[in-house]
């Protein structure tokens, strides 16, 4: 045998240094866990412990007023009665109070044909409603008694709005814009049922909405033409042609301090 055959080479193994403890995070997250079972635990006592009708009819009418489906597929009435006891114990017994909380106060009917779009005033007193027929009306809020027409649109209507601190008394003063699907948009003052101005900077596209700033001063309005544009009522004039969406543009809203707009359109981005 030769030399090089009974030479040992001997390597020395490299130390691992360990940062923390293992046992700390075991024990973290050992108790997690308990946690989670322990909050598991006891919303299935608490679902125990919630009285459900038998009756699958009134499970289903129970799940109705919870907006959920009355029936998943292949669902039996056990296991219908089931999720809805899983419902109460997650939402709480006075789930369906809190649904009925909410109630109509008045109904009115606004028109012959459909309701495109309607908007309150700055307290809540008056509420403008617009319509297919190419009629806007007023209405005083809350028992939605008639107070006026707005006649002018020769097409659909397709949104209002209200401008912010002009007293009723204003009869000479824009308080209302309405825009429509001919591309035309008319400025209304309290009183008079014939608009005051009308803006054609759109025409021939369709209108879907419009804002006035919280100053007063702009209108912002929504076209199929892919852009939104502000006008400013002092000086009679486009201010502003943006362009940016893909495809129309349907609504619009500026920030509480008029410093940020935002439009959505039909290809589904909101673009600030």
């Amino acid at each position: 045998m030769s030399v090089d055959e009974d030479r040992v080479f001997i390597t020395r193994s490299t130390k691992t240094i360990h940062y923390g403890s293992l046992e700390d995070s075991e024990r973290q997250r050992q108790s997690v866990v308990l946690q989670d079972d322990t909050e598991e635990f006891e919303r299935r006592k608490k679902a125990r412990q919630i009285n459900v009708s038998t009756d699958d009819v009134k499970v289903k009418r129970n799940l109705r007023g919870l907006n959920e489906p009355i029936c998943l597929f292949g669902e039996r009435p056990t296991e219908r009665r089931n999720r809805l006891r899983e419902l109460l114990a997650s939402l709480g017994e006075n789930a369906f109070t809190q649904k009925a909380s909410l109630a109509p106060i008045c109904s009115q009917v606004g028109d012959t044909r459909p309701i495109s779009h309607c908007s309150f005033n700055a307290d809540s007193s008056l509420l403008m409603t617009s319509s297919w027929s190419g009629i806007c009306k007023l209405w005083s809020v809350p028992n939605c008694e008639f107070i006026q027409n707005f006649r002018g649109h020769s097409c659909h209507v397709g949104g209002v709005a209200f401008r912010n601190n002009v007293p009723r008394d204003a009869m000479s003063k824009v308080a209302i814009a309405s825009g429509a699907t001919d591309g035309t948009v008319k400025l209304w003052a309290f009183g008079n049922e014939e608009s005051i101005a009308d803006i054609i900077g759109h025409v021939p596209h369709r209108v879907s909405r419009l804002a006035f700033h919280p100053s007063g001063r702009f209108l912002g309005t929504t076209c199929y033409d892919a852009s939104w544009r502000l006008w400013d009522l002092e000086q009679k004039q486009e201010f502003l042609h943006q362009e940016g969406h893909a495809k129309a543009v349907h609504c619009i809203a500026f920030q509480d301090d008029g410093s940020v707009c935002v439009t959505g359109g039909l290809d589904a981005f909101g673009r600030v």
